[in-house]
């Protein structure tokens, strides 16, 4: 397997081939990286949303009482539910957000990760496949 120069770089190449949009936030809620996926359900570059704040996605869809309440919850245990995003063309679109929280080796936050499902969040059913011979 070839290894790529910096353990930081497999990283990102890793959740560049994540079929998520995921983003990566800091305390504040700017943002500090956006896979792949995230930036072409957008329609950003990275260099366009890197820095910003995640009222970015949200625009005038949440008042600022409502972003606070989300960036406090998310930093400090994490947050999910139905927002609205917008591209940069200014349409929208429906999406479940889950949050996590990063956590340094001694427990407190460093980071705010993003996971963006599209659409409604739709309960997930496992279903166990067997593989039967017919004969």
């Amino acid at each position: 397997m070839k290894h790529l120069p910096h353990p930081l770089d497999d990283l990102v190449a890793v959740v560049d081939s994540i079929p998520a949009a995921i983003t990566l936030f800091d305390l504040d809620g700017r943002i500090l990286y956006a896979n792949q996926r995230a930036l072409r359900a957008l329609g950003y570059r990275s260099d366009e949303v890197v820095g910003r704040g995640m009222e970015l996605f949200f625009r005038d869809s949440l008042a600022p009482p409502e972003v606070l309440r989300i960036k406090e919850a998310a930093r400090d245990r994490g947050w999910r539910g139905e927002v609205l995003n917008y591209r940069k063309d200014g349409g929208s679109f429906p999406v479940y957000l889950e949050t996590g929280v990063v956590r340094g080796d001694d427990g407190l936050p460093l980071a705010v990760v993003a996971v963006v499902f599209a659409g409604k969040r739709m309960p997930v059913k496992v279903v166990a496949l067997t593989n039967e011979r017919t004969t």
